[in-house]
């Protein structure tokens, strides 16, 4: 007697390893993406900040030559020197205030306190916003600190 052929094998996944498959891979996408966006705009933010930091020194400069004074607000940017014009290239100055939107044209310094100017700073394809303000009194999650440098930070929108 003949024995029967076992029936044919096909060749392929189960939907059970199909489908852990996919989770699989999908995982590991949510953890890449963040860091690449991180990586992507991280140049633009440090342009940013260098910005803040050229205008910040510049205008000690400006201000050590002209009596302890700045120009006349608002004021460009660009009068404090050739340093500023190449650091703010592409870069937006913004007036010290909460910024709501990433978009806009501003290039200006509208205000200062007794030691510098006091301004925003972004690049319109990085990821936040950085102040400039020498002094200040601020209230993060860490409770209200009064009168201390300020710095450059990230105000992520």
């Amino acid at each position: 007697m003949r024995q029967p052929h076992p029936p044919p094998r096909t060749s392929g996944f189960t939907l059970t390893e199909m489908v852990v498959a996919i989770v699989v891979v999908i995982a590991l996408i949510a953890l890449l993406v963040p860091s690449y966006v991180r990586a992507t705009t991280a140049g633009f933010d440090a342009a940013a900040r260098n910005c803040a930091v050229e205008i910040g020194k510049a205008a000690s400069v400006y201000m050590a030559g002209h009596n302890n004074t700045l120009p006349t607000a608002p004021f460009n940017p660009n009068v404090l020197g050739g340093n500023v014009q190449e650091a703010c290239a592409d870069i937006r100055v913004m007036p010290y205030a909460s910024p709501t939107a990433r978009s806009g044209t501003e290039y200006a310094v509208y205000s200062w306190h007794d030691r510098g100017p006091a301004f925003f700073t972004s690049h319109p394809r990085g990821s936040g916003f950085f102040p400039f303000n020498r002094y200040d009194s601020y209230c993060g999650a860490n409770g209200c600190v009064g009168t201390t440098y300020l710095g450059y930070e990230v105000y992520g929108l």
